[in-house]
């Protein structure tokens, strides 16, 4: 199949598409699988504790400065950094402590970070039992890790590097050039968290996306161990200086999860879907933009819960994401190692997706089953009079009510919105709106949308 894509000079610049060989559609009959899912964006976090550092320091802040501005170890003034950690910026947190910051994206020559990642030097108390006459403080160092495991195979892939032998200079970090011909593949040609056509070819299980992940924290922890020892020629059990680790697991803060559909025109697609995601999806946010004068783009961002949401939107022109984020403490106990608790996240996004593209696929396809009898005045009138019959003790509110399903596709219900819960049940017992909706009910307010055979009024009076 062919898509197409702007060129540099505005035009339109025809390629042939693989992507849609080997992802299945969005309106496709079978069911999500686990072993398809991959991760977007995870937030892990960590804490070690730092003892034995040869420095003359008196607070966390000053160890920061150490790495960020004289650019060495803390092992000693002969152990210099690679280049790449020149990255690091520091902070101060107050009471002496202080860190050091990395975002994505930062540039070091020709090297460009692939994580983002937040280390905090704090100073902690020896125990009273401790038998050491050292007066410098031991440090906790509290470590939050933001990475797109997608990002980081994408950039190995298109290099060619084994992401389980890779060390993590070459796993962690990336080129200038490497980062463009990813982000070319997106939508917006910006983005870099994207997989190539070539990784799909071969069909992945999750436990290999389970074990990507776990190799990338690996190479951190690695990175860990060379801004405290710097470039060791010995064996860095013989330095002074230990790390160790307080929690046996890291922490999953948040996490989001995905699957992706082939589709020639994915851009049209997705945009074909906006009445029916307006209809039944709760909490809706919509982001709408354009390259220059092509074809708007839109990005769907909706409740499952109060901190999960579903995500649906064109990553690149031939294909279609659909995403679970969970946005705070996600499902999986915390002392459960990293391999378990992604397998545990997965497991309940999977339930997740399937349920709300299910919602979706059924309202489109009652749509287009939908015989049409009669005009759009028919229905209009036909509307009109199943309201008027809801509200004969309150004729007034028939304008206001007509209004909301004609404009939004539907009614919301609690506080800050002018119908209650029994207006909503009343109007479902008339067949006027429905009660089936993409998520779990919210105690601030449930939607309920305009029943099917009406939708052709939403699309044509609905707000563009």
């Amino acid at each position: 199949m062919a898509t197409y894509r702007p060129g540099a000079n505005g035009s339109l610049v025809r390629r042939r598409s693989r992507i849609t060989r080997f992802l299945p559609r969005f309106d496709a009959q079978s069911a999500l699988e686990l072993d398809a899912a991959r991760f977007d964006k995870l937030e892990l976090s960590q804490e070690y504790l730092l003892t034995g550092i040869p420095r003359d320091y008196d607070s966390g802040y000053e160890l920061a400065q150490i790495i960020a501005d004289d650019h060495q170890s803390l092992l000693g003034v002969a152990r210099p950094l690679d280049e790449r950690c020149n990255a690091f910026t520091k902070y101060q947190s107050g009471r002496g402590d202080g860190g050091i910051k990395l975002q994505v994206g930062r540039t070091v020559g020709e090297h460009r970070w692939l994580i983002s990642l937040d280390v905090e030097f704090r100073s902690v108390r020896r125990r009273a039992d401790s038998h050491t006459d050292d007066v410098r403080p031991d440090i906790s160092m509290r470590v939050a890790l933001v990475v797109s495991p997608t990002r980081v195979s994408a950039h190995a892939a298109r290099r060619a590097v084994n992401e389980s032998s890779a060390n993590w200079r070459t796993l962690l970090t990336s080129d200038a050039q490497t980062h463009e011909l990813v982000s070319n593949e997106s939508v917006n040609m910006l983005h870099d968290n994207l997989l190539p056509s070539s990784a799909y070819q071969v069909a992945a299980t999750f436990d290999q996306t389970s074990n990507g992940v776990q190799t990338i924290v690996a190479a951190v922890e690695a990175l860990f161990l060379h801004l405290v020892h710097g470039e060791l020629d010995t064996a860095w059990a013989e330095a002074p200086v230990r790390l160790s680790p307080i929690r046996n697991v890291w922490t999953v803060r948040q996490a989001e999860i995905y699957w992706e559909f082939g589709h020639s025109d994915a851009i049209r697609y997705v945009r074909g879907l906006r009445a029916t995601i307006w209809s039944i999806c709760n909490h809706l946010q919509e982001r709408i933009w354009s390259l220059d004068d092509d074809e708007e783009i839109i990005s769907y961002s909706m409740r499952l819960t109060a901190s999960i949401r579903l995500a649906l939107y064109v990553k690149g022109v031939d294909r279609v994401r659909l995403e679970v984020r969970y946005n705070k403490k996600p499902p999986g106990a915390s002392q459960l190692t990293l391999a378990r608790r992604m397998r545990e996240i997965a497991s309940d996004a999977l339930s997740r997706a399937n349920s709300a593209r299910d919602e979706i696929l059924s309202r489109l396809t009652s749509r287009s089953e939908l015989r049409r009898e009669g005009s759009d005045v028919e229905s209009m009138c036909e509307l009109v009079g199943l309201l008027t019959v809801a509200y004969s003790t309150n004729p007034s509110r028939v304008e206001d009510v007509l209004r909301l399903l004609l404009t939004r596709g539907g009614l919301r219900t609690g506080e800050g919105f002018q119908l209650s819960t029994s207006e909503a049940q009343a109007l479902v017992r008339l067949n006027v709106v429905d009660a089936v909706r993409v998520g779990s009910p919210s105690s601030t307010g449930n939607l309920y949308p305009l029943a099917v055979r009406f939708q052709r009024l939403f699309e044509s009076f609905g707000e563009s």
